[in-house]
């Protein structure tokens, strides 16, 4: 039986909380604000290390104090933190893979890994980048107590390219509360058609998913909406590739959308497709559960272990098979709609706010025993 009452200190790399919109920011904010809700016990100090008005917490903040230190705020994320840390915190939560390099030994380390996308898609990231992200990782894990994968892909990875022991590695997943919120219109197309909500990089796909749709567009009566920031290499990929598509005027773009304009989609949608050939976890599918959308899925690990097979699945790799499954729920919406009800109350409360702050509470609690 977990104690809530039980008060200790965690400090937390807030950055991404206070800066970031979606991704990893959306992450930080989530976690701050369900073990604030479920455990008021728990002292949380987030260090910040530039000041902003965007997001706010009833929360200690810890910024930068004197000229060099504001100057320079990467550094002092980096190699400074712990002079405002010193004795006063229990526990340090590096919420998105990064860990200060001089924290006391007497504070307990915990890091989440969302994902080792750098070193699965290495052309994706400049050498640089691939660089930095790979020393800052290898460290954080070396350096951790307890590593949180919020996924077992995302464990799996751990330990094939970095040889982390099994037991050091603890799969929580992402919360994903299922709000209700407004929703509002957000297309006026004629014909009824399906979504895809996804970052244009290439290895999320549409550019298959374009070609697979030409291939099954005079059998079906849907045109595609496709979802995401319209900018980059992939992007205009994509963007060529439409543009000389038959049928060009059946394949809609959409960016910069609202929650509710994105909640509108996903329940008048006929079905929601997500092509991507690697996730750490992949939240549009769970968004796609929680609106009783079908949806039609590649079959990649994270895919699979957070849906419980409610999606069709397809190769990500064969514009056939995304062609010829597409079809497939197209002429069957029923059965998919009825699976997705069946099955979605399960996926989502493995998933609930409630569920993701017992687990994380209790692995707070596990490495504090351990100084005991």
């Amino acid at each position: 039986m977990i104690n809530s009452k039980k008060s200790f200190r965690i400090g937390m790399d807030a950055k991404r909380a206070f800066h970031n919109n979606t991704g990893l920011g959306v992450y930080s904010r989530s976690i701050i604000n369900i073990l604030t809700r479920f455990y008021p016990s728990i002292n949380l100090i987030l260090f910040n290390p530039k000041k902003t008005s965007k997001y706010q917490f009833a929360h200690q903040e810890i910024l930068p104090q004197n000229f060099i230190t504001k100057k320079f705020h990467s550094f002092w994320r980096t190699f400074l933190i712990s002079s405002s840390v010193k004795n006063s915190i229990d526990i340090y939560h590096g919420l998105s893979a990064e860990m200060p390099y001089n924290l006391p030994k007497n504070i307990k380390k915990i890091v989440t890994i969302h994902d080792l996308l750098f070193e699965r898609y290495p052309s994706d990231y400049s050498f640089f980048d691939r660089f930095m992200q790979r020393i800052k990782t290898k460290y954080a894990c070396k350096t951790a107590d307890k590593i949180i994968a919020v996924s077992e892909a995302t464990k799996q990875d751990l330990i094939d390219f970095y040889k982390i022991k099994s037991d050091k590695i603890a799969v929580i997943g992402i919360p994903f509360e299922n709000e209700n919120k407004l929703k509002s219109q957000v297309v006026a197309i004629q014909k009824p058609f399906v979504i895809c909500i996804a970052s244009f990089i290439a290895r999320k796909n549409q550019l298959t998913l374009v070609k697979a749709f030409e291939k099954i567009a005079n059998n079906v009566d849907f045109d595609i909406v496709l979802v995401g920031n319209p900018k980059g290499r992939y992007y205009k990929k994509v963007a060529n590739a439409i543009e000389n598509s038959i049928y060009r005027h059946r394949i809609h773009t959409l960016s910069h959308l609202l929650a509710s304009e994105i909640k509108w989609l996903y329940e008048n949608a006929l079905f929601s497709i997500y092509p991507s050939h690697y996730e750490g976890f992949g939240i549009p599918v769970l968004e796609s559960i929680a609106h009783n959308c079908p949806l039609l899925a590649s079959k990649i690990k994270s895919t699979e272990e957070i849906s419980n097979n409610i999606p069709l699945f397809f190769n990500p790799n064969s514009t056939d098979d995304l062609a010829e499954k597409m079809e497939y729920i197209y002429n069957h919406l029923d059965v998919f709609k009825t699976k997705t009800q069946t099955h979605r109350i399960e996926i989502l409360e493995k998933y609930s706010d409630k569920k993701i702050a017992d687990i994380l509470y209790y692995q707070y609690s596990q490495l504090l025993s351990k100084l005991k």
